[in-house]
Order: C-alpha cells, then sequence, then structure tokens
C-alpha cells in the first residue's frame, strides 16, 4: 500500500470529522431562537453528546430537565439505563440524565430510554419549552413498541426488511408505525412548544428519516408501511402481532403518528448529509494534493452498483482527490459475518482495482470508506483504506477474498490484509464517506 497516499486519507477524515462536530452549529442554532426560561431538553442519536454540549452552551441554567440517550459504550451492561432515574419516574429538579441504549438491534435498554423519553416529555409543562436533539441512530436507541408488540418482534420485523434490502425509507416507514415514539409521537405526547434540531445522516435530509422522526410529522401512512411488506418479504416473514398491527392502522383501527405540523413546532436541520462531504472536501483543497473532485450524487443504490460507478470515476482520473457521501444499501445473508457496508464496499473497490490494468490504475491510490460515526455494522472500525495490493494482501494471509465478499465477512478481510480504520466512536453521524487520494507521480 501506499503509505503517503494511505495516511494522507487517514489524516483527511480525521479533520472533516472535526470541521463537523455538531457541538457548535447546535449552539449557534439555538442562540437565535425565542424560547422559554425553562426548557426540557432531549437528545437521541450518535451525536447526541455533542449536540447536548453544544444546547449547554446555549442555554444554560434554563434546561430545567435533560435526557441523553447515547449508544452504550462497548463492553457495558446490558442494564435499562446509566445514571437515571427508572424509565418514567419523574427525575429530580435540574436533572442531568445520561441513558446508554442498544444500536444497531435495540433490546431492554432501548426501550427503558424511549420510555424515559415520553415521560419527560409529558412532564413537560406549556409554559415550557421542550428542545429535541436528533440524530440518526435514534430509530434503535429509543424503540418503544406499539401497543400489543413485543420489542422483540419490533426488531424481528425491522432486521427481515433489512436483510432483504429494504432502503432507509422503507425501514423508517415500517418503524414509525410499529412505534410508540417514532413518527411524531413524542412530540405528541407533549403540551410544550417542541423545537427539534437534527443532525442528518439520510440521503435527502428528509426529517421524518433521521431517528424515525420522533418529533415531526410522518409523511407515510399505515397503508404505505403495509406495502413495503408485502413487497419486500411478505406478511409471513413478520411475527403475527407485527403483521396484525399494521393491517389495523391500514383498516383505521390503530392510530397514525403526527400527520401535519404542530402549529407552535418548529424544526430545524443544522447539519445535512451533505456537511462531511464538504468538510472533507475543503480539507483536501488546503491538503494541495492535485485537483479535488466531489461526486454530486449522494452514494446510494445496491453496494455492489455503487462500487461499480465509483471504481469506473476513480480508474479514469488522474492524480488527485475524489470524495463521495452517502448511504448504499446491502442485502445481509442470514449467516453474514463481520462487518458493514463501508466495509462491503471498500472489499469491492479493492476488487476492481487488483483486476484493473495497470495503465488504468493511478499510482499511489489509496481509497478510504468509512462510516462517519466510527462504527461500521458488526466490524468494530469504522471502515478501511485500500489499494491496489489490499486483494493480494488478503490472499497471503491464506483468505478468499471473493469467499469473504459472498460471505459478508469484508471485516475479517480487510484486517487480515491490515487496511481496517479504527477511530472509536466518533461523535459525529452522516453516513459514508469516501475519499480517493491518487498521488502524483515521483519526479523521475
Amino acid at each position: 500500500m501506499s503509505a503517503a497516499a494511505a495516511d494522507a486519507v487517514r489524516r483527511l477524515f480525521r479533520r472533516a470529522l472535526d470541521r463537523v462536530a455538531p457541538a457548535g452549529p447546535v449552539e449557534r442554532a439555538l442562540a437565535g431562537l425565542d424560547l422559554a426560561d425553562s426548557i426540557v431538553l432531549l437528545a437521541v442519536g450518535k451525536a447526541a453528546a455533542g449536540m447536548v454540549a453544544g444546547a449547554e452552551a446555549a442555554l444554560g441554567d434554563r434546561v430545567a430537565e435533560r435526557i441523553a440517550v447515547v449508544p452504550a459504550r462497548e463492553g457495558s451492561a446490558a442494564a435499562p439505563t446509566v445514571g437515571a432515574s427508572p424509565a418514567g419516574a419523574p427525575p429530580a429538579g435540574g436533572s442531568r440524565v445520561v441513558v446508554e441504549a442498544s444500536h444497531p438491534v435495540p433490546d431492554a435498554r432501548s426501550e427503558a430510554a424511549g420510555r424515559a423519553l415520553l415521560a419527560a416529555a409529558a412532564r413537560a409543562r406549556p409554559d415550557q419549552d421542550l428542545v429535541a436533539l436528533v440524530s440518526g441512530g435514534g430509530s434503535a436507541l429509543a424503540a418503544v413498541p406499539a401497543d400489543g408488540i413485543a420489542l422483540a418482534d419490533k426488531a424481528t420485523a425491522v432486521a427481515r426488511l433489512m436483510a432483504a434490502g429494504a432502503p432507509i425509507a422503507e425501514l423508517n416507514c415500517v418503524r414509525r408505525h410499529l412505534s410508540a415514539v417514532k413518527g411524531g409521537r413524542l412530540a405528541l405526547a407533549a403540551a410544550a412548544r417542541v423545537t427539534t434540531l437534527v443532525v442528518s445522516d439520510v440521503v435527502g435530509d428528509a426529517l421524518a428519516e433521521v431517528a424515525s422522526g420522533p418529533t415531526v410529522p410522518d409523511p407515510t401512512r399505515f397503508a404505505d408501511a403495509c406495502e413495503v411488506v408485502e413487497r419486500r418479504v411478505g406478511r409471513d416473514a413478520l411475527p403475527p402481532p407485527v403483521w396484525r398491527h399494521l393491517e389495523a392502522g391500514r383498516r383505521g383501527l390503530a392510530p397514525e403518528g403526527l400527520t401535519s405540523p404542530r402549529p407552535r413546532d418548529r424544526a430545524i436541520l443544522v447539519l445535512g448529509l451533505g456537511a462531511l462531504v464538504d468538510a472533507a472536501a475543503e480539507e483536501a483543497r488546503r491538503a494541495g494534493a492535485g485537483p479535488v473532485e466531489v461526486v454530486p450524487e449522494r452514494l446510494e443504490g445496491p453496494v455492489d452498483q455503487v462500487a461499480g460507478r465509483l471504481a469506473a470515476v476513480i480508474l479514469a482520473r488522474g492524480p488527485g482527490i475524489l470524495v463521495a457521501g452517502g448511504e448504499p444499501t446491502i442485502a445481509l445473508s442470514p449467516e453474514a459475518g463481520r462487518g458493514g457496508r463501508a466495509h462491503h464496499l471498500a472489499l469491492l473497490l479493492a476488487r476492481a482495482l487488483a483486476h484493473a490494468p495497470r495503465s488504468t490504475a493511478p499510482a499511489g491510490l489509496a481509497i478510504l470508506v468509512a462510516g462517519s460515526d466510527g462504527i461500521d455494522g458488526t466490524s468494530g472500525a469504522a471502515g478501511a483504506v485500500v489499494d491496489a495490493t489490499t486483494w493480494e494482501r488478503i490472499r497471503a494471509a491464506g483468505l478468499d477474498p471473493d469467499a469473504h465478499l459472498a460471505a459478508f465477512d469484508a471485516a475479517t478481510a480487510l484486517a487480515a490484509a491490515g487496511a481496517q480504520l479504527v477511530t472509536g466512536p466518533t461523535g459525529v453521524n452522516h453516513a459514508d464517506l469516501v475519499v480517493a487520494w491518487a498521488a502524483p507521480p515521483a519526479p523521475r
């Protein structure tokens, strides 16, 4: 691997993350708003900690109560909450509560977290403001199933749709209609005015898609959720209580969530999905390593197709830097190994580079593919940095990279090649970033 290019893309990734840290943008957004003297502050998502820091810097002692739902630290016990009152119990005045919950698969901690948020929203008085800080990952971190549905059944339904390759908008449509929190239901629990600040991790920055929109109107209905299920997996693939609930909603026997904006509520996009791509491009220009090209379209669709399009663009370029971002989809098998979409895309690009004619592969090329939150699927890493030698290095380690692609076990193969990018949780969440850095040829 070109050590210089690999080091360069790793540094660029870190600097781009620093530029989109959410604390500053949240503080600035809140500083310009007319808010009550007493505020209930609720935060959920992978960027919750940074968003809370910014909010408290802006609001100071006006925060009467705060609950922040964050991803559980690796190895932490599966207790319902950390540093919190029992779910639903009123905390002491001025309480600062942090709740650790599970992601990507919700568990009892996630349900306790969701119930704590609902209880806090219900406690917010009409003369207070409720400020909701929402970022990606909140769908799993705060997961209260609708009446009559067990959390395990809800998780099973979402997992089967995910395995079938359903994109995030379809997954969230179903999630919202199986939830007591999502689809604006958290806002419906509050008598107070709700101000929502959003850090987006979805293509298009639709606020209803970020964490499945707990405080904003839901543009979809039960009929849409039923259609997704029937088209993707069939009703028999879902646990019976789940399908009964969706069908009851389609027939008008279960209430929809928030279907139109509440008169006093407001929602603000603080950082869009493109913020990280823009930050990476600016850092690339500052690095002065040749022309910088930004792929204008967000990466979406099946990961194999995304890899093909990216490889064609990268191989057609000369020296310089290419930046792209988005959220490809991957249809996982039930026996999927370690990894996520970033690792899978990285290994597909490594294969394309290995099989490309030498005349078309830029020299000194390294490609970073990473989840901006620092955790890609089940890998324990953000992603990987690959080049034209990665494929053969995997073979030299005694592994068959094609077999690892087929088994959705890209992380194992890339770890064997020393290609993984390990950052730990970043506190940022803007889907995935791709940076391809081709150094100019050395002078003769």
